[in-house]
C-alpha cells in the first residue's frame, strides 16, 4: 500500500508544479516576456526560453513554450546528452515517482525505437519521449538515446499544496 501512496503523492507534486522550471501551464506569455524569444524559422506560437532563464541549461538543449491565444499550453524540454538524461531521469523519479512506461518490445532491438514514459496527475500530463538508437558495429550492439519532456495541461482542476524546498524541476 505504501508504494501506491508515495506515487500518488509524487504525482500530486506534478500538479502543484504545473509546469517546468518557473514556467507554468495556463500562464499568459506576457509573464515571461523577458525570458523567451521566437527563434528564426520557428512557428509564431513556439517560444524558446533564453539560456539565462533556464537554471538547467547545462542539461537541456532547449526549452520551448508552446502557446495558443497567448496562453502556455505545452512546455517541451529537449535533453542534451546521455549524462544529462541520467540526471534528469533521477530528478523525475525523485520528484514524480517511477512513471508508467508504455510497453515497446522492440525498444532494445536494432534501429531507432520509441520509448514513452508518462506521469499523469489531475491537471498535468508529463510525457518522457525517448528514442533508443541501437546499432550493431562489429557484432557489438551500441546504444544511444535522444530524450524530450513534454508537459501538457489536461484539466483546470485546482490543486493545493507546497513543493519541497529546493525543488529542481
Amino acid at each position: 500500500m505504501l508504494p501506491l501512496f508515495v506515487h500518488a503523492q509524487s504525482v500530486k507534486q506534478l500538479d502543484i508544479k504545473n509546469g517546468f522550471l518557473k514556467f507554468h501551464l495556463g500562464d499568459s506569455l506576457s509573464v515571461y516576456y523577458n525570458d523567451i524569444y521566437v527563434p528564426e524559422g520557428k512557428l509564431p506560437d513556439q517560444y524558446e526560453v533564453k539560456k539565462k532563464s533556464n537554471p538547467l541549461y547545462k542539461y537541456t538543449e532547449k526549452v520551448i513554450l508552446i502557446a495558443k491565444n497567448g496562453i502556455v499550453t505545452e512546455i517541451d524540454a529537449y535533453i542534451r546528452d546521455e549524462a544529462s538524461i541520467q540526471h534528469i531521469d533521477q530528478l523525475l523519479t525523485q520528484y514524480y515517482g517511477p512513471g508508467s512506461e508504455i510497453p515497446n518490445p522492440d525498444k532494445n532491438t536494432e534501429g531507432t525505437n520509441l520509448v514513452c514514459t508518462t506521469w499523469r496527475g489531475d491537471r498535468v500530463l508529463l510525457m518522457q519521449m525517448q528514442h533508443n538508437i541501437n546499432h550493431t558495429v562489429n557484432g557489438i550492439m551500441t546504444r544511444g538515446r535522444i530524450q524530450a519532456l513534454l508537459f501538457t495541461q489536461v484539466s483546470n482542476t485546482k490543486v493545493g499544496g507546497d513543493l519541497p524546498d529546493g525543488f529542481a524541476l
